[in-house]
């Protein structure tokens, strides 16, 4: 009786939660579709920028009703607000429209927008009331792991039954288990998740419960995690004070380390406001006194780099991080959590500043990383009247620098609006071309290996019409020689394989082993070096390779290429396709 009318209730509190967030509810409905989609078919235009226009709609849909539940009872205003959240998901596709298919900025902007939006959302209710952020943060901690765990446990269960079904009754296609998941993960586990959520000004008594610490939590926070928080800066503080030196500063170990120690501090410090246990009492009087010398160690750490390598979005975001951090820690130490709230209202306005132009991340990164090649390129009189000179005699730090920079602006894909560089310039085919010497030998010490990756636009299809046998074969220089099974073409007998012994390239030979035809990895590695596998991949005439003879054709398809380069030795692995055909 008590399995069903638990059942009963978690049922009522699913249906409870659509009824509460219509909206958000057809949100994940959408996303759920697009993500079907994108498992049934491959090539799903706009699947990018419809998943991520329908998770910012699940967000801004979840803060709308969060400010209708605070602030009116109007139904009116709640399908205003409901109203101005599709507007803005629109308006935020269309700012996605401008931007190219492959480049970092969407994904990393709606991170961040995603971020401010999950703060508002713990924020809101909390807004001029007696609620804690502490205690709306807890709720939607303790909400979160809960609905994760619950998903996790139907998606093993329904896995079971489907391989038991495959392996049993009959064929389950594999599609079955990413549908799945989208189901539970997108649509059950997110839904019983606000479920969980209560009305905060309407069910008082139900906060109460939900702000309480299970025995569990407690133990873990105060017994396990923040003991472990307290090793790790005393190692932390020791490293600081044994190793301060010039290098010290500049060491890339640092900057990322001292960055994640201070999220962790923030975030347990936070999660832990309402618990009370003396360890914790220690923690939150000490901890945030220390983080702030060791914040103000990663901001100086962070513009010494820039003095290196000049402001890129990573690092803008990196110093705007030790800002809120090291306001954060003052607020810690004044107020001593009471006044949490403050500190959510910071991040989200942070966040929000990064991404808006003028002064997003972005643009201000893109300006900083352009100004600086083109003036380290006019001081080496490498551009003069707005044309690029070739030159090879300049310092290794300045070849670093430009080669450093024009990578960075190609790879956010800003070489494009730049009137001084060629068109359609590729920084791994072009740049010795167009600056005079190696990106390679700038970027990286004589001993350190470059390693460059090549692979097949996937979207683009193969011709087989002239083939009779096709075959997948891994292969690498540190392979041993590999042959396929015997090949059965119109009554003959050819064996088809891998050689790395002597010469090494693939072969087709004959029932008498005598070589018909070979294709050498020589000539292949030499031919991928002049191609530019960028976003998109290489072309499938670039990406094949073919030898005829007699009547006899082979052609060698790169799915993908590894190639490693060190001190002049070359080092490589990949997967292909190989086919065989014969005339009649």
């Amino acid at each position: 009786m008590k399995l069903t009318q638990r059942l009963k209730q978690s049922l009522e509190g699913l249906i409870y939660a659509v009824l509460r967030y219509p909206l958000t509810s057809i949100f994940l409905l959408a996303t759920a579709i697009v993500n079907g989609l994108s498992i049934q078919m491959s090539g799903f235009d706009q699947y990018d920028r419809l998943l991520l226009t329908f998770i910012v709609g699940v967000l801004l849909s979840l803060v709308a009703q969060g400010m209708y539940e605070r602030f009116f009872t109007d139904g009116k205003k709640r399908w205003l607000l409901a109203a101005g959240s599709v507007i803005l998901a629109g308006v935020y596709y269309l700012t996605m429209l401008g931007a190219p298919d492959y480049s970092p900025v969407i994904s990393i902007r709606t991170g961040v927008l995603a971020l401010a939006l999950v703060v508002a959302f713990i924020w809101v209710p909390t807004i001029k009331s007696k609620f804690q952020f502490d205690q709306s943060f807890l709720i939607v901690f303790k909400a979160f792991f809960t609905s994760l765990f619950f998903g996790a446990v139907i998606m093993l269960g329904v896995s079971l039954i489907l391989g038991a079904t495959d392996q049993l009754l009959f064929n389950v296609t594999y599609r079955a288990y990413p549908h799945a998941a989208n189901i539970i993960f997108i649509i059950f586990a997110p839904m019983y998740f606000l479920s969980l959520i209560p009305k905060y000004h309407v069910d008082e008594g139900e906060v109460d419960q939900r702000v309480k610490w299970s025995r569990f939590l407690e133990v873990l926070v105060a017994y396990i995690i923040i003991p472990l928080v307290s090793v790790f800066t005393v190692i932390l503080v020791l490293y600081i004070l044994l190793n301060i030196r010039d290098e010290f500063w500049t060491d890339n170990l640092l900057e990322p380390m001292l960055v994640t120690y201070s999220i962790v501090v923030i975030f347990v410090y936070v999660l832990s406001g309402t618990l009370e246990n003396k360890l914790v009492d220690h923690f939150k009087r000490i901890f945030p006194k220390v983080l702030l010398p060791i914040v103000l160690f990663q901001t100086i750490a962070s513009f010494l780099k820039i003095q290196e390598e000049g402001l890129t979005h990573s690092r803008y975001f990196v110093i705007l991080y030790g800002i809120f951090a090291i306001i954060s820690g003052v607020l810690f130490s004044i107020y001593k959590g009471k006044k949490n709230g403050v500190v959510a209202i910071l991040l989200m306005g942070l966040s929000i500043i990064s991404i808006v132009p003028p002064v997003d991340a972005f643009s201000v990164s893109r300006r900083s990383q352009t100004e600086q090649l083109e003036t380290v390129l006019i001081e080496n009189e490498i551009l003069i009247d707005g044309e690029i000179q070739r030159v090879t005699d300049i310092s290794e730090q300045d070849r670093r620098l430009i080669s450093n920079t024009t990578f960075y602006l190609y790879e956010m894909n800003y070489t494009e609006d730049i009137t001084w560089i060629p068109e359609n310039f590729s920084y791994y085919s072009d740049f010795e071309e167009v600056f005079g010497f190696s990106p390679y030998e700038s970027r990286y010490d004589m001993d350190v290996p470059t390693y460059r990756s090549f692979y097949r636009a996937q979207q683009e299809p193969m011709n087989i019409s002239n083939f009779d046998y096709m075959v997948q074969l891994n292969f690498g220089d540190n392979e041993d020689d590999r042959e396929s099974e015997e090949l059965l073409i119109k009554g003959e007998t050819y064996r088809l394989g891998w050689m790395s012994e002597g010469r090494e390239g693939f072969y087709l030979r004959d029932a008498a082993d005598e070589e018909i035809l070979f294709i050498g990895i020589e000539e292949i590695i030499s031919e991928l070096k002049e191609s530019d596998s960028g976003r998109q991949g290489i072309s499938q005439e670039k990406a094949t390779f073919s030898a005829t003879d007699n009547g006899k054709s082979m052609a060698v398809i790169i799915n993908f290429f590894d190639l490693q380069e060190r001190s002049g030795q070359e080092n490589y692995n990949g997967d292909v396709y190989i086919m065989v055909g014969v005339e009649d």
